[in-house]
């Protein structure tokens, strides 16, 4: 099956869906699970299983004269195969055995639905439901990964909870293309259900929807959760399993079709702009680099992040990767060309402004990724990361004095960090980055309060990476 992917894929594909191929044991266990009636639910949140399950027999009898209906399940895995956010766990969703060694992967038709009907996540710092179209066959074979719009996220998600808080309550999420069936979907639930139903949109202007493998888009879900306030609560809800289901139009279709267009992009621009901290930022700058030289340590090199502004409708017209992308947040990293190499007495500090504090995003977090020095190769993911929740303070640790150092961020990385830097350091093995490796650092910030959308690029500092060496 690989092989079949690899011949109309090309290396790339092949590469990515590799990854799938370790995943796949797991993965079919849990659709063999799914396709029978004794799939266990261990989530409640206010209506248990039990409730949902037989409130849903009642909705697929309604719809069942016009779906066929399929079950499959929603499940939790953290960031190994996506390269991804380490703060963030992905969801994914299981709906059919149509792509051969990709169960991750599925397809849709134009009139066609898939139905999540289950609990939210419990309290934390950001949630949210995106459809992505993960690979395109034609007209030539394009690994695009490009989300279909903005986000459902939990600063605008529809629950039975709405007025309350978004976190552990009911809720459906309907993935369509047609505004017909989303309709005739989201007012089969029961009336309690009105105000919990959301959209998530495929423009299908931008996307090849049908059945067939060859020449049609493939698609792909990722659900992500982010910081809970409580771990207990959050590795339940991570570790549970969700039925999810698909409905499938039958031919032929007594209904006129209702393609949603493509929807508008949210504006980023926000209230305020954090170059109000650039001389604060130089103020803490200046602490972090005497404080390094009375350990011995001189600034060998200093360069700025940059934007990383990727878009999925821009790289579904452009056809090309768009790693998973993601309106919520900004992405801000190094240029790989500035890169370096982290020897054994170095030390690579990251500083700029905290955006959780400074109120310009709802959670922020540095990681790391690593690839051959001085190659163009892309870079890789590694299992370094820290969130605002560990770095607020740091900026203080350096520079008490500084204004609005609540505000700001100092952290380290470093082979075998130093007494003097506890509490606000890493350590970097060998094993997440060999000696050989350079290190590229990248910074994310996740929804602005204000525009609930991701941050606006012009109006973020960029973060500083500044590597300092023994003398």
């Amino acid at each position: 099956k690989l092989q079949f992917l690899y011949f109309i894929g090309g290396t790339h594909i092949h590469t990515h869906l590799h990854s799938f191929a370790g995943y796949m044991k797991r993965s079919v266990a849990l659709l063999l699970v799914a396709a029978g009636s004794s799939l266990c639910y261990d989530i409640t949140c206010d209506s248990d299983p039990g409730e949902r399950a037989a409130m849903w027999k009642g909705i697929a009898a309604k719809l069942s004269a016009e779906y066929e209906i399929e079950e499959g399940v929603m499940h939790f895995k953290g960031t190994e195969f996506y390269g991804g956010n380490p703060s963030t766990e992905y969801g994914r969703y299981y709906a059919g055995p149509d792509i051969p060694g990709v169960q991750e992967g599925w397809m849709l038709g134009e009139q066609d639905a898939i139905v999540f009907f289950g609990c939210t996540p419990p309290p934390g710092r950001y949630f949210s439901w995106r459809s992505y179209v993960f690979f395109s066959p034609k007209p030539e074979p394009a690994m695009l990964f490009a989300s279909l719009g903005d986000s459902a996220h939990h600063l605008i998600f529809n629950t039975t909870k709405t007025a309350q808080a978004p976190f552990n309550s009911t809720s459906v999420v309907i993935t369509t293309a047609d505004y017909g069936t989303y309709h005739r979907v989201s007012t089969a639930f029961p009336p309690q259900y009105v105000d919990a139903v959301n959209l998530d949109a495929i423009p299908s202007s931008l996307v090849k929807m049908g059945k067939d493998l060859i020449t049609d888009d493939w698609f792909t879900m990722l659900v992500r959760f982010a910081m809970p306030q409580s771990k207990a609560a959050g590795d339940t809800y991570l570790n549970a399993t969700f039925p999810i289901y698909r409905l499938r139009q039958r031919i032929p279709s007594t209904h006129v079709k209702e393609p949603i267009p493509v929807i508008p992009l949210k504006n980023r621009t926000m209230a305020e702009s954090e170059a109000q901290y650039d001389g604060s930022v130089s103020e803490v700058k200046q602490s972090v680099v005497a404080k390094l030289a009375s350990m011995g340590f001189k600034l060998k090199s200093s360069d700025a992040a940059e934007p990383f502004d990727i878009n999925g409708y821009v790289c579904i017209q452009k056809r090309t990767n768009c790693i998973g992308d993601n309106h919520d947040a900004a992405y801000l990293k190094q240029n790989q060309s500035t890169g370096h190499t982290l020897g054994a007495d170095d030390i690579l500090v990251v500083m700029g402004v905290n955006h959780h504090t400074a109120g310009t995003g709802v959670y922020s977090n540095v990681a790391m990724y690593r690839y051959p020095a001085g190659s163009e190769i892309p870079p890789e993911a590694v299992p370094i990361s820290v969130t605002d929740e560990k770095y607020q303070g740091s900026a203080a640790f350096y520079s008490p004095n500084t204004a609005d150092a609540s505000k700001l961020y100092s952290y380290a990385f470093s082979r075998s960090c130093p007494e003097q830097l506890t509490p606000y350091c890493t350590n970097v093995t060998v094993a997440d980055v060999p000696m050989t490796d350079a290190v590229l650092v990248a910074n994310r910030d996740y929804l602005n309060p204000g525009t609930k959308t991701g941050p606006g690029y012009d109006q973020l500092f960029m973060p500083l990476i500044l590597l300092f060496s023994k003398n």
